[in-house]
C-alpha cells in the first residue's frame, strides 16, 4: 500500500481510471493511495505527487493535479511546517515546470515564505543538503519578479556561504544551475558572493570541465556576466571559452538557447581574445544552422545579435549577422512581441553592418 509508482507513466497506481482528478480540494486526506502512517506522511506525499506530475508537465490531467496541490499549499500554507527539507525543494522543483501558473507561482511564494521562516531558526537551513538548495534556488528563479522569491533566494545563499566547504561538495551541474538561478537577482549582494564563489570554484575544476555539460557551460557563461566587474568571472568566463574552444567540433550539440546564452555572456568581456575566438566559432555555427533559425526566442535572437555586434569587423560575425537579419524579417509581423530591451538590442547590433543588412531580402 501506499505511494506505489506506475514506471510506466510516473502515476501512482489506481490513478488510470481517475487521473489527476482524483484530487479533492481542501482536502488532503483523499491525496494519498493508501493508509498513511501519521499526518506528516500525508503532507509528505504531496511533493511525491507533483514529482509525478511534473515528469509529465504536457498532459493535461497531471498539470490539474498539479494545480490542486498548489492550491492546497496556499490555502493551508501552515501545512508547510509539516514537510522535511527534501520535500519542500520537491514541491518546488515540480512547481517550477509551469512557471506561466498563477497557482504555481502562488505556492511557490508560500513555500519561499515558509523558507524564510525556518532560517530565523537555529540550524533549520543547515539540514537542506545541496541537491535541496539548488532544487529551491532553480524552483524560485523562475519568478525572479517576486520579493519573496527574492528574499528566500538571498537567504539560500548566505546558508551556503555560511557552510565551511561552501561549493566543494555540490555537483558540476549543481554548480550551473545555481548560478543560473542566482544571476536572475543580481542586485542581491548574496547571489552576487556565491556566484563569485563558483567561479572560482570552477576554476579549481578546470581539470574536470570535460565532465560539464553543454548547458552547464552555457548557464555559467550567462550566469557569470551578470558581475562582469568581477575579476573571478572574467577568469572563469575565459577557461570556459578556452573549454568551448577544446569542443569546437560538439558545438553542433548545443540547443539555440545554450548557443545563445554563451554568447550573451562572452560579450562582456569583448577585449579578451579567448572569448572573442569561442564566440566567433559560435557564429559560424549559427551562420551553419540558418534553416533553423525560427526555433529561436525572441530573446535568444537579439542576444545573438547584440553579442555578435561587439566584434563587427569579423567576417564570421557579419555572415551570422545577415542570417539573423533575415530571420527577423521574417517575424516583421511579430515585432510587437519582442521586448523593448530586445528591440533596442536588435537596432544597435544591425548598426554594425549597414552596407551588408542594406541588400538583405
Amino acid at each position: 500500500m501506499g505511494l506505489c509508482h506506475d514506471m510506466q507513466c510516473g502515476e501512482p497506481k489506481g490513478w488510470r481510471s481517475g487521473g489527476a482528478g482524483y484530487l479533492r480540494e481542501n482536502s488532503f486526506s483523499r491525496v494519498a493511495a493508501g493508509p498513511c502512517s501519521d499526518e506528516k506522511d500525508r503532507y509528505r506525499a504531496l511533493s511525491v505527487f507533483v514529482a509525478s506530475f511534473g515528469r509529465h508537465a504536457r498532459r493535461a490531467d497531471c498539470r490539474h493535479g498539479a494545480v490542486r496541490i498548489a492550491k492546497f499549499c496556499c490555502e493551508e500554507s501552515i501545512s508547510l511546517q509539516e514537510l522535511n527539507n527534501l520535500s519542500l525543494a520537491g514541491l518546488i522543483n515540480g512547481f517550477s515546470k509551469w512557471p506561466e501558473g498563477s497557482d504555481f507561482r502562488q505556492a511557490a511564494v508560500a513555500i519561499a515564505g515558509e523558507v524564510i521562516r525556518r532560517a530565523g531558526r537555529p540550524h533549520q537551513l543547515s539540514e537542506f543538503r545541496q541537491q535541496g538548495l539548488v532544487s529551491l534556488v532553480n524552483g524560485f528563479s523562475k519568478w525572479p519578479e517576486e520579493a519573496t522569491l527574492r528574499q528566500a533566494a538571498a537567504t539560500l545563499a548566505l546558508e551556503i556561504l555560511r557552510r565551511p566547504r561552501r561549493l566543494a561538495d555540490f555537483a558540476q551541474q549543481g554548480l550551473a544551475i545555481l548560478v543560473n538561478g542566482f544571476s536572475k537577482w543580481p542586485e542581491e549582494l548574496p547571489c552576487g558572493q556565491v556566484t563569485v564563489a563558483v567561479a572560482t570554484e570552477v576554476l579549481g575544476r578546470a581539470m574536470r570541465f570535460h565532465e560539464f555539460g553543454e548547458q552547464d557551460l552555457a548557464n555559467l557563461v550567462n550566469g557569470f556576466s551578470k558581475w562582469p566587474g568581477e575579476n573571478a568571472s572574467r577568469q572563469a568566463t575565459v577557461a570556459i571559452a578556452s573549454e568551448l574552444l577544446r569542443r569546437a567540433v560538439q558545438l553542433p550539440h548545443f540547443t539555440q538557447q545554450g548557443l545563445a546564452n554563451l554568447v550573451n555572456g562572452l560579450c562582456k568581456w569583448p577585449e579578451d581574445g579567448t572569448c572573442r575566438k569561442a564566440a566567433v566559432a559560435i557564429a559560424g555555427e549559427v551562420f551553419c544552422r540558418a534553416a533553423q533559425l525560427p526555433d529561436l526566442t525572441q530573446q535568444g535572437l537579439s542576444n545573438l545579435v547584440n553579442g555578435f555586434s561587439k566584434w563587427p569587423e569579423e567576417v564570421v560575425s557579419r555572415r551570422a549577422a545577415v542570417a539573423l537579419a533575415r530571420e527577423v524579417l521574417r517575424r516583421a509581423a511579430q515585432l510587437c512581441e519582442f521586448s523593448q530591451q530586445g528591440l533596442a538590442n536588435l537596432v544597435s547590433g544591425f548598426t554594425n553592418w549597414p552596407d551588408e543588412l542594406r541588400v538583405v531580402k
